[in-house]
């Protein structure tokens, strides 16, 4: 593998690794979503807090089950905050990244990418691997999981890869998986499959199905 087929397959890694994160979000958003209604029940948490404090100034014994409601609110609200703590540290850790990108004079730098077609010698072009996915999800009804795409693209297109797709990476995968990974993450941004798609779901946009 020369050097600029080496960058190509870690700029696919990566951008399978931004697809990864985006689908992360909108499940935790998601989980967010479908909480128990936050406002409600730290109302609830402070008026039994008030009884409780009332009682005990008054000297009559607190009973049980408002001890306990008491603390299941807590534990309910415990939960409930979650998912705004992990996408708080989620948002931290993309901040140290771009500050990472700023000090090597990178952040906020845009360039036209090229269309590099066949100049990577040993890879299938990254618009064929689109093509590919444009006619495996069409295929299969406009909706798929990514292995039954994969697994679709192999049957039909499998004699056509070339020895730099058929390489396994360290994570296992060939490297023409990896890639039509970043294909679907361009295709996405460019309108043609969904991005608000449900995790672990491929599907085509209305305008493209």
């Amino acid at each position: 593998m020369n050097k600029q087929d080496n960058l190509s397959d870690l700029k696919s890694v990566a951008f399978e690794a931004l697809d990864s994160l985006d689908a992360s979000i909108r499940e935790i958003s998601e989980r967010a979503r479908t909480m128990p209604e936050e406002a409600e029940k730290r109302a609830q948490l402070k008026a039994v807090s008030q009884s409780i404090h009332q009682l005990e100034g008054i000297g009559i014994p607190v009973p049980d089950e408002l001890r306990h409601l008491r603390t299941t609110l807590v534990c309910e609200l415990e939960v409930a905050d979650t998912p705004r703590k992990i996408l708080l540290e989620i948002g931290e850790a993309l901040k140290e990244l771009m500050a990472r990108l700023d000090s090597l004079g990178m952040a906020g730098r845009h360039r036209r990418s090229r269309n590099r077609g066949s100049s990577d010698e040993g890879i299938t072009p990254i618009e064929t691997l689109k093509e590919h996915l444009l006619q495996a999800i069409r295929a299969l009804g406009g909706r798929a999981h990514p292995k039954e795409i994969l697994d679709w693209i192999e049957e039909e297109h499998g004699n056509d890869f070339l020895p730099g797709d058929l390489e396994v990476r360290p994570s296992g995968s060939k490297a023409w998986h990896q890639r039509v990974h970043y294909a679907r993450y361009r295709m996405a941004q460019k309108g043609i499959l969904r991005r608000d798609s449900p995790v672990g779901l491929w599907q085509l946009t209305e305008d493209h199905s």
